[in-house]
């Protein structure tokens, strides 16, 4: 095969900024009902302009399905994470197809739950290098610590005090997670080592933490 010695004849490939939009989200008090499912891609180097629909399987009887909860993109593994009140999947941005999910812990909550009686998922973070994810679990008391390429998970983080799993940060080196309620009494914010899944610090508030954001270094 030969190629033009003119760039303008074999140019090099540009990177693409698109933004990914996943629904349907904020209904967990009614107040922003939307009534179809999957993720919304957008091209923000022309003005925002709708490029696709990418779906995930619901039955028509269950439509839109379970409330978006959370997204998170892998740039290291190309793969994009949606937690639903039910389930995490998993998507492979080259070929825009569930690539696994899972179901993590089944209908165990107890009805009436406010998130639904799915024992997954809540918001997820992921360690920088992109082999790890922290998962909340469904507004309860503990996060899931999941390899980010196969989705298994490799151990739980139990925070004392915590009951209502929701906002979360990693540290710069992905060695720290920073964990917070979005209710319960007292307000806390535990620290944890990710590798060995142990707090190793609690503080106390006097107020919800959320949301919140570190610094450079996480200190």
């Amino acid at each position: 095969v030969s190629f033009s010695s003119d760039p303008q004849f074999n140019p090099t490939p540009r990177p693409r900024h698109l933004v990914y939009i996943a629904e349907p989200g904020g209904t967990a008090g009614g107040e922003y009902p939307e009534y179809r499912n999957g993720i919304i891609v957008l091209d923000a180097d022309h003005n925002y302009a709708f490029l696709k629909h990418i779906y995930w399987d619901v039955p028509a009887s269950e439509a839109p399905g379970p409330e978006v909860s959370g997204i998170t993109a892998n740039v290291p593994l190309n793969l994009l994470y949606v937690e639903l009140r039910s389930r995490l999947i998993a998507i492979d941005l080259k070929t825009d197809r569930v690539l696994w999910e899972n179901a993590y812990g089944g209908n165990s909550l107890p009805a009436g739950h406010e998130g639904g009686t799915a024992e997954c998922c809540e918001r997820s973070e992921l360690t920088p290098d992109g082999k790890t994810l922290v998962v909340g679990s469904n507004l309860t008391n503990f996060w899931y610590v999941v390899d980010a390429r196969t989705g298994a998970v490799q151990g739980k983080i139990y925070p004392p005090k915590t009951l209502h799993t929701h906002n979360m940060a990693i540290t710069p080196d992905g060695k720290t997670v920073f964990l917070a309620a979005s209710a319960g009494n007292p307000p806390v914010l535990s620290i944890a080592d990710v590798a060995s899944r142990k707090v190793i610090q609690t503080i106390t508030f006097s107020d919800l933490v959320r949301p919140f954001i570190i610094n450079h270094d996480g200190s």
